[in-house]
């Protein structure tokens, strides 16, 4: 691989159109390590970074688990690569920071993301699409555990695996859930959802940081703790918690359907002419009007288009991800209208039915 090789060119398309479960759209899980008897990035100057670097992408690009992994520094990466990143792996960190003694490994399945020194010395990532947590999560321990057998992780007996944010010790794990919830934030604020589904041990958030809002009605069930707990327990207190908010949803989508809510089908009929003859649409504008679409669809109130394609362009509608479908014709200063063209062509022959 030379240095000029792009990100996109490794990842297989995303799989947002294939996805199982219409309310649980996917999982990431990371695990953040340490190596023993080096200082946490933070403190290290360039030179014992670079040194790092070399062992962390020596061990990962042999370990067996993965699918041809490949290496970027962060220096060589575009900040619009990094941002394609950010969105492709649903990651809650942004990576436009990385510089000089960082880096980024990924491989070929679309599933598996590395991040050298950023933060921790290691960020292991995994993404899942297919609604099988524990199995996302089998895989990620076997890639650990065959890092394991080259690189030594910063442990202690009383605290665990130690991190340079002490709430990530213990495990060390931190995994989100997506939810799709169109139907219960039509009905209850976020706020409202963190005390009706909220718990001690899981956090509600939305994707965007620092926004009270649930942007393309998306919310995130993630862990609060990582120390005094294992990992069996993590995985399913928040699978529990996503239990519940997805009964929930689907009980809310039910009542929708059969009863034909005045106000549902209002708020869906309007996204519909917002993203059908628009001619600007910012991304935040057009998620939200997306997903009231793909509502409309599981609730017989737009025909003529699948929920898998509309999916697709809940995500792709993004900045990075828009620009990677424009295919080299994407302009920043163009973008809200080269966002609305995209959308209307893709939801050409979608209906609204009105009764």
């Amino acid at each position: 691989m030379t240095q000029k090789a792009r990100v996109q060119s490794i990842l297989p398309p995303p799989r947002w159109n294939s996805i199982k479960d219409p309310i649980w759209l996917a999982s990431t899980l990371k695990l953040y390590r340490n190596l023993d008897k080096y200082k946490f990035p933070g403190k290290l100057p360039v030179d014992p970074r670079k040194l790092i670097l070399d062992l962390e992408q020596e061990a990962i690009l042999k370990a067996p688990s993965l699918n041809a992994p490949q290496y970027f520094p962060a220096e060589k990466v575009e900040p619009l690569e990094k941002e394609y990143l950010y969105e492709y792996f649903l990651a809650s960190q942004s990576f436009s920071r990385a510089h000089t003694g960082e880096g980024f490994i990924i491989d070929k399945s679309g599933s598996f993301l590395a991040v050298l020194n950023l933060r921790e010395h290691l960020q292991l990532h995994y993404t899942d699409t297919n609604g099988e947590l524990e199995q996302a999560w089998n895989k990620l321990v076997s890639i650990e555990t065959e890092l394991a057998k080259n690189l030594s992780f910063s442990y202690s007996s009383k605290f665990g695996f130690l991190t340079a944010d002490s709430s990530r010790c213990g495990t060390g794990l931190i995994t989100h859930l997506f939810l799709h919830i169109p139907a219960l934030c039509n009905k209850y604020s976020l706020q409202e959802l963190r005390e009706k589904f909220g718990s001690d041990d899981i956090v509600l958030e939305g994707i965007q940081d620092n926004n009270d809002d649930l942007v393309g009605h998306i919310i995130t069930v993630q862990n609060r703790y990582t120390l005094g707990l294992n990992e069996e327990s993590i995985l399913s207190t928040l699978r529990t918690a996503a239990t519940r908010i997805a009964v929930a949803e689907k009980g809310l989508r039910s009542q929708d359907k059969q009863e034909g809510d005045v106000h549902v089908k209002d708020l869906i009929s309007r996204s519909f002419g917002l993203v059908k003859h628009s001619f600007q649409l910012q991304t935040v504008e057009a998620m939200n009007a997306l997903s009231w679409l793909l509502l409309g669809v599981h609730i017989e109130a737009i025909s003529d288009i699948d929920a898998g394609m509309l999916t697709d362009l809940l995500f792709a509608c993004r900045r990075a991800h828009l620009m990677e479908r424009l295919e080299g014709k994407g302009k920043q200063e163009l973008l809200p209208d080269q966002r609305a063209t995209f959308i209307k062509e893709k939801l050409e022959k979608a209906k609204f039915i009105a009764n």
